[in-house]
């Protein structure tokens, strides 16, 4: 074995592309590290869900429908790992990679357990040829290069980033997906120069970004061409060259944790079905009591029509690379972009209260992580984002301000416009309308939880939590 310090990794798989990489609580913006993986396979029987082992450790995670192998996932403890196979190894691998990545799942607490289920591993040749990378609830991280019988470790230093793509540098001297793994590193520098860095930063600007030498498509709508292509139309995939999410990605997850040596209560994980894109997040968390609705199973609701939005865009059957950029954005004002980006505001936003609070119970997370999907699903299925109302919510220039958050008997509600501020719970049902400026005095009638506060004509809808 042999153990390395590396300041940036980025992993990539087979002939495919999956991406892996770990940001540091230290750099990003809320304290919390993350892991990810934009995963590349010839293969659509897929599904998320939380798995309950006898005996074993809960975890949610990504896996295939037709077997019980995760591809990237976190457990009760907040142990991570995401997986990205390595193409310059010698011997053999399969189904082993997800056998191996599930197992750790299903026992490993730290990044210490991981390791000596690695080593013990190293003397029976196993049937890997991957790179993992695995965190823990301390916040501390590793990259595991693992072929047949041996594997390197490596660390992340004072960048506090490990990222990669598929291949390994105890390999032979090939180096797949070396262009996307300098693109992902150039990108997540930035991010944390810039001081944006965290896991909303990650879902929104890199595994789905559309970009990669040579062909810049940004800022959409892209009205030019490249070379003979229609009108805003790219190439995600030539020669090797490929964007960090392309014609072969069947989903992505954004993996969190909170800050070093905080409660796994909170550990959770953002998820997309098909090109990231074109799709949008949901959550989910290890220590609910069920998998949620629209997700689990073949063919579900949600994979459903992720895939279909993702086969729109991809439109072409002689050329399965060719990317249709005016299917997010068109010339037009129309596209997915109009509400997919509201859909997200309200995720993060929604998500972000809710883990401020206390620490939920398993129960409590079972109904938030349902709810979430639930109107995700619905929102996504209908472009647009409406809570109850007859109108879907604009979202133009106004800001709405709410202090503090979270409050308890009283709070202050401004706004950059004119106009009422209607109040809904979690389910949609409005139980006030408020005028601001104004100290809204919560009355005893209404409980402790999440509320929802739109104003037409604000920019997206705010969350606030009431302890």
């Amino acid at each position: 074995m042999r153990t390395h310090l590396l300041t940036i990794l980025i992993f990539v798989a087979g002939i495919f592309g999956c991406t892996i990489g770990f940001v540091s609580g230290d750099i990003t913006t809320d304290g919390m590290p993350v892991i990810f993986k934009v995963r590349d396979i010839d293969g659509w029987n897929i599904e998320y869900k939380r798995v309950q082992p006898a005996y074993q450790f809960a975890y949610a995670a990504h896996s295939w429908t037709t077997s019980s192998t995760a591809w990237m996932g976190i457990n009760e403890h907040g142990f991570g790992v995401v997986q990205s196979a390595s193409a310059n190894f010698s011997g053999g691998s399969s189904l082993e990679n997800g056998i191996f990545m599930t197992h750790a799942l299903k026992n490993c607490v730290s990044i210490a357990d991981f390791d000596s289920l690695v080593e013990y591993t190293d003397t029976l040749s196993r049937y890997t040829l991957a790179n993992y990378i695995v965190f823990d609830i301390t916040g501390d991280a590793a990259l595991y290069e693992m072929s047949n019988d041996t594997h390197a470790v490596y660390y992340p230093d004072t960048s506090g980033m490990l990222v990669r793509t598929n291949f390994s540098y105890i390999g032979n001297t090939e180096r797949p997906g070396w262009e996307r793994m300098v693109r992902a590193k150039s990108l997540l520098l930035g991010a944390k120069g810039d001081e944006v860095l965290d896991a909303e930063w990650i879902c929104r600007n890199l595994i789905g970004y559309l970009h990669r030498d040579g062909i810049d498509p940004y800022p959409l709508p892209f009205t030019g061409q490249f070379g003979d292509l229609p009108t805003g139309v790219m190439d995600t995939d030539t020669a090797g060259n490929r964007t960090i999410a392309s014609k072969t990605t069947v989903a992505a997850s954004v993996i969190v944790n909170p800050p070093a040596g905080g409660d796994p209560q909170l550990s959770h994980m953002y998820c997309y079905f098909a090109h990231p894109a074109v799709s949008v997040p949901f959550v989910m968390f290890p220590n609910s009591e069920e998998s949620p609705p629209y997700v689990t199973g073949l063919d579900s609701p949600m994979f459903t029509l992720s895939k279909a939005k993702r086969d729109s865009a991809f439109y072409s059957s002689s050329d399965e690379g060719l990317f249709d950029t005016w299917v997010l954005l068109d010339t037009t004002g129309g596209g997915i972009d109009t509400y997919k980006q509201h859909i997200e505001d309200w995720v993060f936003d929604t998500v972000a209260t809710f883990l401020s609070g206390a620490a939920p119970s398993s129960a409590m997370l079972t109904e938030f992580q349902d709810t979430v999907i639930t109107r995700v699903y619905n929102w996504y299925r209908d472009g647009e984002i409406s809570l109850g109302m007859a109108e879907p919510v604009d979202i133009p220039d106004g800001q709405l301000h709410i202090r503090p958050n979270p409050f308890n008997s009283h709070a202050s509600i401004n706004s950059d416009i004119d106009g009422p501020v209607h109040v809904y719970t979690l389910e949609g049902r409005m139980i006030t309308t408020l005028y601001p400026p104004v100290n809204w005095q919560v009355g005893k009638d209404i409980p402790s939880g999440i509320l929802l506060f739109n104003q037409p004509g604000a920019r997206g809808t705010k969350a606030a939590l009431i302890r």
